[in-house]
Formats: C-alpha cells, sequence, structure tokens
C-alpha cells in the first residue's frame, strides 16, 4: 500500500498543528483506556483487523466476505462496546474546556452542612439504619433531580435523619402484606423485602422472618389493624389473608373473608393507599359441564354453588371490583391464578400428594396448574405502577389428569362420581379427610383460564415447565 500521498512534503505550521492534534488526541484516548475492561476489547478488535488484511493479501474469499461485512458494524460496535468509555472521555475534556457559563458555583454548602452530613450518617450508622448520600460536584445531577420529590428546606442533622427513618412518611412507602405467614406469604416476603419494607400481618407468629421485616401478629379483623395503616406510610396493600380451611364455621368464613376484607379497602382508601392486590382464584369461575375451553377476565363467576369456601372467594373478589371501579384513582389489581402447586397446603397440592389418587370412571379433565414461585412473580409484577385490573393467570400448558398422574407415577383408583360423593361427604364429616364433597367438581369438569392479559400488561410468562411444577408438591420443605 502507498502511503506517499498521505505523508506531507514539506514542513508547514498546518501540518506540524495537524500531527500534533492527531498526537494528544491518541495519547488522551490510550491515558482514559489504561487499566479499564477496554484495552482487551481493543486487543481483539486489533485481531479482527488483522484477520482481515491476512485475508485480503492471501485471497481467502469466503473468509474476507465475512470479516468484510462485519467491519461494516464496527462503527456501532465500538459505540455499545465503549459507552462508558466514551462517556469518560467527554466528561474529562468538558471539565479542562469549562465555559464561564457551566461552571457550576462552589462552594455553595457551608462547612456546617458537612458536619450535619456526618453527625447523621453517624446515627444512622448506630441504629443500623441504611441511608444513600450523593453530593454533587464536578458532574451535575439533575436527570436524577428532576425525578425526585424536592424539599423546600434546608440541609440538618433533623431532616436527614427523618427522612431515612423507615417509620416517617419522607420515607419510601411500604407494602402490607396480611397472611405472611403463610406458605405463599413467606416466598413472596423473601422476594420483597430485598426492594421495598415490608410489613406483615398475620394471627401466627413469624419467628424466622428477616430482620428488616416489620410484622404485627394480630387478627386482621380487630381495630389494631387499622393502626398498622394510620400510624405507617404505606404504599401497597397485598391481601393473601384469605381462610381456606373447609372444617372452619360459615360465619367465621364470612367475617375473616369478606367482612375483614371490606375494612381493609375501606383503610385503604381512608388513608390514601395507592394501590392494593388481591390475590382471589381461578375456581371463582367455578367448574361446569358448559364452560368454554378458556375462561377470560370478564366470564361470569359462577363457582359459589354449595362451597362456602368459594361463595366468600367470590364475595372478596366481586368487593374488589367495586373497589377498582369507584376509586380509580387507587390502582387495585385482582389476580385469578390456576390451581397453584407447591409447599402450599390446598386441596390441588394434597390431592396430588396422594400416592393412590382417586379418579371419577368416565372422566379425565385437562387440568390447568401454576408453579407458586410464578404466582409470587406475578404478585411482584402487580405491584408495578400503573398496573391495574383483573388477571388470570395460567401457568404451563394444559395437560390431562391421567397424564399428570402419570408423570408424578401415582397410582389411580377410578371410582363412580356417585359412589366417590357420598364416601367423600361421610369422611368429611367422619374428619377423615380434608376434602368436602364440592371439590370432586374440579376433577370431573374442566376450568382453565385465558392469561393473554398478564402476559401483555405485566409480562407474565411461567418460569417453570410442567414436570416442574408438578414436582414441586412433592417438596418437602420450603427453600
Amino acid at each position: 500500500m502507498d502511503l506517499s500521498g498521505y505523508i506531507p512534503t514539506y514542513l508547514t505550521l498546518r501540518n506540524v498543528l495537524d500531527i500534533t492534534l492527531v498526537f494528544v488526541i491518541v495519547y488522551v484516548v490510550l491515558k482514559l483506556l489504561r487499566g479499564t475492561r477496554a484495552v482487551p476489547t481493543v486487543v481483539g478488535m486489533l485481531f479482527v483487523g488483522l484477520l482481515y488484511w491476512i485475508a485480503a493479501v492471501y485471497e481467502f474469499s469466503t473468509l474476507e466476505f465475512v470479516l468484510r461485512y462485519a467491519v461494516g458494524f464496527i462503527g456501532i460496535a465500538i459505540i455499545v462496546l465503549f459507552q462508558s468509555e466514551i462517556r469518560q472521555a467527554l466528561i474529562y475534556f468538558a471539565n479542562r474546556l469549562r465555559f464561564p457559563i457551566l461552571r457550576r458555583q462552589r462552594g455553595q454548602f457551608g462547612g456546617s452542612v458537612y458536619d450535619e452530613i456526618v453527625l447523621a450518617v453517624t446515627t444512622l450508622a448506630s441504629e443500623k439504619t441504611g441511608a444513600l448520600m450523593v453530593i454533587e460536584r464536578n458532574i451535575g445531577l439533575r436527570n436524577f433531580i428532576d425525578a425526585g420529590v424536592q424539599l423546600d428546606a434546608q440541609v440538618s442533622y433533623d431532616l436527614l435523619v427523618t427522612i431515612f427513618n423507615p417509620s416517617t412518611p419522607l420515607h419510601d412507602g411500604a407494602v402490607v402484606i396480611t397472611g405472611i405467614c403463610g406458605r405463599l406469604g413467606r416466598r413472596l416476603t423473601r422476594v420483597l423485602h430485598r426492594e421495598v419494607r415490608v410489613i406483615g400481618l398475620d394471627r401466627r407468629a413469624f419467628p424466622d422472618r428477616p430482620r428488616d421485616i416489620e410484622h404485627h401478629e394480630i387478627d386482621i379483623r380487630s381495630r389494631r389493624t387499622k393502626d398498622v395503616f394510620r400510624s405507617g406510610n404505606v404504599r401497597a396493600l397485598v391481601h393473601l389473608g384469605v381462610m381456606h380451611n373447609p372444617r372452619d364455621s360459615v360465619e367465621d368464613h364470612h367475617s375473616w373473608n369478606v367482612v375483614a376484607f371490606q375494612h381493609l379497602l375501606e383503610y385503604a382508601e381512608r388513608y390514601k393507599v395507592p394501590k392494593v392486590v388481591l390475590l382471589s382464584s381461578a375456581n371463582v369461575y367455578g367448574p361446569r359441564p358448559d364452560n368454554p375451553v378458556f375462561l377470560n377476565e370478564d366470564a361470569p363467576l359462577l363457582g359459589a354453588g354449595p362451597f362456602s369456601e368459594i361463595r366468600d372467594l367470590v364475595g372478596l373478589d366481586m368487593s374488589a371490583q367495586s373497589y377498582l371501579w369507584r376509586y380509580p384513582q387507587t390502582e387495585a389489581v385482582i389476580l385469578r391464578p390456576s390451581h397453584i402447586l407447591g409447599t402450599v397446603h390446598n386441596a390441588p397440592s394434597n390431592y396430588l400428594r396422594l400416592k393412590v389418587v382417586p379418579t371419577l370412571l368416565g372422566f379425565d379433565p385437562m387440568m390447568q396448574v401454576v408453579h407458586q414461585d410464578d404466582v409470587v412473580w406475578a404478585l411482584r409484577a402487580a405491584l408495578a405502577p400503573g398496573v391495574r385490573g383483573i388477571f388470570n393467570i395460567g401457568g404451563p400448558p394444559p395437560v390431562s389428569l391421567s397424564r399428570a398422574l402419570s408423570l408424578l407415577e401415582r397410582s389411580a383408583v377410578g371410582v363412580p362420581h356417585g359412589v366417590a360423593r357420598a364416601a367423600v361427604d361421610r369422611l368429611f364429616r367422619w374428619r377423615v379427610t380434608s376434602f368436602p364433597a364440592p371439590e370432586l367438581d374440579f376433577i370431573r369438569y374442566v376450568c382453565m383460564v385465558d392469561d393473554a392479559r398478564a402476559r401483555s400488561a405485566l409480562g407474565y410468562r411461567p418460569r417453570h415447565d410442567l414436570l416442574e411444577t408438578l414436582r414441586a408438591v412433592d417438596e418437602e420443605r420450603w427453600q
């Protein structure tokens, strides 16, 4: 290659200045790259260039063809690979070419302000309270400032300690979780407490909870529940505290599931809680012989029937729907998952845990199940700002009951429906089984949901396949 055309034939001031500028730019770039992860990348790009030169010289046509088109995207690759280094270089040059109009005012804080910060940090550290403070210097922080809440106040010890005190309104709001001691509540808590402040409400103790979780061992029907909303800055209510024990009385079911939930909604409205999430169930649609293959969120809730637990669940769902339309300023979310499988002690999981599983002769319905951790993921997605409405939550592709039992290597015994219903009814009354007779309809008829709305609005996708979901019922302990 003839480079004579690029070499100046005589020395002039312009040529000296040209060479000097190139030298300075190359020197500064190399200085900025030194000691960064960009150095190996530059070496790799030089190797690709050398490989292209070898292919051109020795006429490796295929390799040259591939590299020629790859080199065409080298500009985009440089921007993507070196975006942080490019940003640092621009900041480096800007800091050395400051114009008077762009210079920041120095000395905007007096020494006393820094003393206030140090004193506040010392106090917060002694209380083991985390705090993130950023002091603006040469690099502007307007992008972050505009996204925050401005306080018309002077920086002081009292202000800083108040902002980072978790129990004050200036701190980030808390997520209140009812039924936090249940298996699903614990799994959700383990995910959320790393991101937000969590307050638990449950009449059971939570001895092994993470240290940063505030737990109230109370009955949600008591007046003490109101104090939690009144005293704390609550950003969301997640209601998991639904009574499912079929042996409890109808009165207890109604007062706990319906009346207590209506009180929670009143507290949320009174104390301006911006988000309310209810974990309902696809069972509210009801297993029926005339059900379509997949039910969407607009399908009628026909699952009440003679089963008090489902009646209360339908009442819960209807109350949340009413709240959703009465208070449009509140982001109310209703999740209706299909049969949840895992370490939870619900009817579907208990049924599939049986070593010998009774089935109904002449019936082999399609089943739709969802892993408990996928439900936790959906609950977390429902807490995102801007999300409101009703969402069905499905799982992996549906499977027939016989196929599910085969995958779990369970033995099945077919029983006529009339005999099975009479037997289960008597065994339940004698407290030999926890399955009420109406549960038999779920292994008789189809009740599956269409979760297209959740996939679109929440970005929901089940992360566990069918085999993982089914085998979750055999996990002996929560992990």
